[in-house]
């Protein structure tokens, strides 16, 4: 909660590292147990899902030859209904590694504007963006709504209407070349780089010592894994700041001012 509204905790951040630093590895470290539970929770949904879905399809024929304005409005309370249930056994699709703006749109669609970009190669920037397909331009309309879940209606010839408070995360750990397609792109205007946290740490190449290998603890995995499943199946969680954090962030803002 801030300034008695209601928003979605999220980021955009960027790293950059040189290859073979181990960015791949310490990606998946992180996101297999997110993987894993999304797969439960789709295969869990696949049953109701299909149940639903032939439903609303035998609804919608049912329709088509209803005459009666009272089976009319029976079919709709029942098709709006199923509807909204279907919405709540989704097939969620966690995270993006390799999409177009465009496809970006389409899960969000699907996933009452959620959309989370996560990756270890710089090529999810670049494609994003435009870099790669797009000829350097790109519809970059869900990157900067999806900052801070602004509303948008969006409508395409011949694509489905998806009207939805878009709400998006990025991390991505790619090379020097993600941040130079942002800065590139911010040169646009359109606050391309403003909305990123971009990261250059310093490289471990060449201080790393293989004969003093160090694991994560067993324990901290289960941990992290039994945070995760929490966190994934908890209801609404609401946060707010304290007065101290408040002050610090005006603070801070009046400082960049």
């Amino acid at each position: 909660i801030y300034r008695n509204e209601k928003k979605p905790v999220n980021l955009f951040v960027v790293t950059a590292q040189p290859p073979s630093s181990g960015k791949s590895g310490l990606n998946n470290m992180f996101i297999n147990p997110i993987r894993k539970e999304f797969e439960r929770i789709n295969d869990d949904n696949a049953f109701e899902r299909r149940r639903l879905t032939r439903n609303i399809a035998q609804i919608e024929k049912d329709l088509d030859k209803e005459t009666n304005p009272n089976g009319n409005r029976e079919l709709q309370a029942r098709l709006k209904a199923d509807t909204e249930k279907l919405k709540k056994v989704a097939f969620y699709k966690h995270s993006i590694d390799d999409g177009t703006a465009e496809a970006i749109e389409s899960v969000a669609g699907r996933q009452e504007g959620y959309f989370s970009l996560i990756s270890a190669e710089a090529t999810t920037i670049e494609i994003l963006l435009g870099a790669i397909y797009g000829g350097g331009k790109s519809n970059l309309g869900m990157y900067l709504k999806g900052w801070d879940a602004e509303y948008s209606s969006i409508e395409r010839a011949g694509r489905e209407t998806n009207d939805a408070w878009y709400c998006g995360c990025l991390a991505v750990a790619g090379q020097s070349k993600s941040i130079e397609e942002i800065m590139k792109a911010g040169e646009s205007g359109q606050g391309v780089n403003e909305r990123m946290l971009m990261l250059r740490e310093r490289p471990k190449l060449g201080f790393r010592d293989f004969n003093d290998e160090k694991t994560v603890p067993a324990a901290l995995s289960l941990k992290y894994e039994s945070l995760v499943k929490n966190i994934i199946n908890s209801d609404n969680v609401k946060l707010s700041f304290c007065k101290d954090g408040l002050e610090s962030i005006r603070n801070y803002r009046q400082g960049m001012e």
